[in-house]
């Protein structure tokens, strides 16, 4: 753990960040603090898994919340790899089992885990390794299989849920490593290309996620339309339940698709995504205040929905969510997805056609190059020239970058002590 740690942050480049204005003393007694907390960690030796993944939990927020996103992400792969190794252990060894706090920071890192595949930027691909790839293994779980034609309560909803999305993690996981070996995924820009290149052991396993996520929405429904939720906890998990299951359909559908033009056809449910997280967001009436959590909330849902869905008028109300409701949710940033997003409509608008955008200005991937120094980014994507020619080029427009959306460290640290 001490290499880990010594690997990440080099607190001393932390304290060299010159941020202007906002380079007040509280920044820099909290830059000294987290210098002492790197400090000890490094000194501890052989942690134990509490230790080592509350260790990771701060080095997690406080890089999250100075901009520092690739340190950040870094730290969630190593509180999950952590996890692993240690159920691993479990498995081979009579030990005691974990103690509450231990399987408390599982369920964090569980959550944290599914922000594994952050905003793209701007890298040239990875070579794709020659080693062969293991057996695919994405079976339905059994315990999903069993799952009631109606949820009773808001908690057994929640357990499948679960269940769906480790599901979901291990078809990314898995799945799109093997398409990328097999050249499948080739950014084509014609309607209807490329369907039949899917492997079909991949497009099998589709099947039998959406066919899960499907029943789980049937079971969901009865629920949700017959029973009054008075508390607002109840209220906000019912909303997030059903907004993360249809975000995660999204994202199914997503993952195998070659085609802009498909996406088209969902315009029901991304209205619903867009629904559900105003609804969520307006909640509580301290909303537009800024706000830190570890876990993903409407952040993710609307990223996707806004790069995905073209729909003129519920593209602005994603981006005016993002930029209304300041929040950052582990390393995604609210105000950063609205600005990028912003810029997306603006190069794809430039061609519209009635509220339609032509399948060949459609632009696939976003990549972006953050500058904290500067504290801005530029936006970069690929966008095809006409109809008429395979001819790309690369539109850009840089925008100003605010490092932090006016949270507070004593927000994050909150966060952390709970």
């Amino acid at each position: 753990m001490t290499s880990r740690v010594r690997s990440q942050g080099n607190v001393r480049d932390a304290a060299r960040r010159d941020f202007g204005s906002t380079a007040s003393r509280h920044y820099k007694y909290a830059v000294q603090e987290y210098a002492r907390a790197i400090k000890y960690a490094q000194e501890e030796g052989g942690q134990d898994l509490r230790t080592a993944l509350m260790t990771s939990l701060v080095i997690l927020a406080f890089e999250g919340w100075i901009g520092s996103h690739e340190i950040a992400v870094q730290q969630i792969r190593i509180g999950t790899r952590l996890l692993m190794e240690w159920k691993q252990q479990q498995k081979q060894a009579s030990t005691p089992g974990p103690s509450d706090d231990e399987n408390l920071l599982s369920h964090v890192f569980t959550r944290l885990s599914i922000q594994l595949r952050p905003p793209p930027k701007d890298q040239p691909p990875q070579a794709s390794p020659p080693t062969p790839l293991p057996p695919l293994k994405i079976d339905m779980p059994p315990s999903l299989q069993r799952m009631p034609l109606s949820f009773s309560t808001i908690a057994e909803a929640g357990l499948y849920y679960g269940l769906i999305v480790r599901f979901a993690v291990t078809f990314v996981s898995q799945g799109l490593p093997r398409i990328a070996r097999a050249g499948s995924l080739t950014g084509a820009y014609t309607p209807g290309s490329a369907s039949e290149v899917i492997p079909p052991e991949i497009a099998q396993a589709q099947l039998a996620l959406t066919e899960s996520l499907h029943q789980w929405m049937a079971a969901f429904a009865p629920l949700k339309n017959g029973t009054e939720f008075k508390q607002l906890e109840q209220r906000k998990a019912c909303i997030t339940l059903e907004l993360h299951m249809k975000a995660t359909y999204m994202g199914t559908i997503k993952s195998l698709a070659q085609d802009e033009m498909v996406f088209e056809a969902y315009y029901d449910i991304y209205k619903d995504i867009v629904d559900l997280s105003e609804a969520l967001l307006n909640c509580s009436p301290a909303s537009k205040i800024p706000k830190f959590c570890f876990d993903s909330g409407v952040i993710i849902p609307l990223w996707f929905t806004g790069h995905k869905c073209r729909d003129p008028v519920l593209r602005r109300r994603v981006i005016a969510l993002l930029l209304t409701y300041p929040r950052r949710e582990g390393v995604w940033d609210s105000v950063f997805a609205g600005l990028v997003i912003e810029c997306v409509r603006g190069f794809e608008e430039e061609y519209i056609d009635g509220r339609k955008i032509p399948w060949w200005a459609r632009i696939r991937t976003t990549n972006f190059d953050v500058d904290l120094e500067k504290r801005t980014v530029e936006v970069q994507c690929e966008q095809r020239t006409s109809p008429h020619s395979d001819e790309t080029v690369i539109r850009r427009k840089t925008v100003d970058y605010y490092v932090y959306t006016g949270i507070t460290l004593e927000q994050v640290g909150a966060v952390i002590a709970r």
